[in-house]
């Protein structure tokens, strides 16, 4: 379950099995589209967060790794680094860490003010 306050318009969740973009947000529930076009609204309790990968970082969010390290993450000035629990931090900050792609798209709208979406 995704609780409402971490979700905005452009995040990438999971719904029905199939991984959709938030469109709009209401007090209990979000208008989400499917990749047919299609939109339905879902409460967030039926909402599922998408786990970040390292596959999903260099695959689909196109991150380069920090020189001979392993654990280092970028795009372009930003920079997280795998921890040992699985999850991921901001190499240059002191945020908790997050383990799904919607919270990594929050940062980094907060951060540079565009979606992470955008750099595709």
């Amino acid at each position: 379950m995704i609780k409402g306050e971490e979700l905005r318009k452009g995040n990438k969740v999971i719904a029905s099995f199939q991984s959709v973009t938030v469109k709009e947000t209401y007090e209990k529930s979000a208008l989400v589209e499917f990749p047919s076009g299609k939109s339905e609204i879902y409460d967030f309790v039926s909402l599922k967060p998408i786990r970040l990968t390292t596959e999903m970082l260099t695959s689909e969010l196109h991150f380069g790794k920090k020189g001979d390290t392993d654990s280092i993450w970028y795009l372009r000035d930003f920079y997280i680094e795998e921890n040992e629990n699985g999850g991921f931090r901001r190499v240059f900050g002191t945020d908790e860490p997050f383990y799904y792609l919607h919270e990594l798209q929050n940062i980094y709208y907060v951060l540079f003010d565009r979606e992470l979406t955008e750099t595709l």
